[in-house]
């Protein structure tokens, strides 16, 4: 029997827009279109920083939503708190069995996605009797989908050595949403704020990881929109060739103390070195 025809089971999605009313289109149309089941419901959130709300608003109405078990929730944050100060007011206002973030940008992979990490979810839960969360695969698109990677790249069995040295996106992560409630993001830190929540939710397991894509991470979203300081693009600009040398360093030494390291040369360039840079030179440059 199928575990999404068992007891009723709630999943908050936490959605972060920002001025970026044509890729939420993209994000909220995944959302929608998932297959969950009648005994799976979907609470999403959406906290909207933008300028002017009117988009976001209009886009919901003009989507509709013909599934009784989805609801949509939209909160205006004005002036715009900043990406982890909006998660954690995310947070407090969710209430589901377990959670998720899905920015817009991000998008669930296929239509049945969400339903085989639920799936994962359950089997995981009764397993252990509890636990903190479980992940699967981000397919990371850029260059409008002209250059693609995911990460996790590896099989179950090397995933502990993976998690030695990388974590999960947050868009294939699915938190237990009490735990979740109770373990909030730093807001002083910027994005070490995610692999540090991330790493303590999977710590101590190594089979929590699902081997199939559930979402997509567009370089181009809300957690990757660019920066426009010049004053930045002045002071950051050298930091690239920094990260370069860093990567490099920390990829000799990863292999060197754990020879079975399982992520090869190219899909560390890939997964790290490029996203890196990608990742910099749309922040700095656009």
């Amino acid at each position: 029997m199928s575990l999404l025809s068992e007891a009723s089971f709630t999943v908050d999605i936490i959605v972060l827009t920002r001025n970026n009313i044509e890729e939420l289109e993209v994000t909220m149309r995944s959302v929608i279109c998932q297959v969950i089941g009648s005994t799976v419901f979907l609470n999403v959130y959406i906290v909207d920083g933008s300028d002017d709300h009117t988009p976001v608003v209009n886009l919901l109405i003009s989507q509709g939503n013909s599934n009784a078990n989805i609801t949509l929730r939209i909160y205006q944050d004005n002036p715009s708190r900043g990406i982890y100060p909006a998660m954690n007011f995310a947070l407090q206002q969710s209430s589901g069995d377990a959670l998720m973030f899905m920015n817009s940008g991000d998008s669930f992979y296929s239509p049945n996605a969400l339903q085989k990490l639920v799936c994962f979810y359950k089997m995981k839960d009764r397993e252990y009797d509890g636990i903190r969360a479980v992940f699967g695969q981000t397919s990371f698109t850029a260059y409008n989908g002209s250059l693609t990677w995911n990460n996790p790249e590896c099989s179950p069995y090397y995933i502990k050595y993976w998690l030695r040295f990388y974590y999960p996106c947050h868009q294939s992560v699915l938190f237990n949403g009490r735990w979740a409630r109770a373990n909030t993001y730093s807001e002083t830190i910027g994005v070490r704020a995610d692999g540090i929540i991330i790493r303590k939710a999977i710590e101590g397991y190594s089979d929590l990881y699902l081997p199939e894509l559930i979402a997509v991470f567009s370089l181009s979203g809300e957690s990757s929109s660019p920066i426009r300081s010049k004053d930045l693009k002045t002071r950051e600009s050298w930091v690239i060739d920094l990260r370069y040398i860093f990567l490099l360093v920390k990829f000799i030494l990863s292999h060197s103390l754990y020879p079975y390291n399982p992520v090869p040369l190219i899909s560390y360039l890939k997964a790290n070195l490029v996203s890196k840079y990608i990742g910099m030179i749309h922040r700095i440059y656009d």
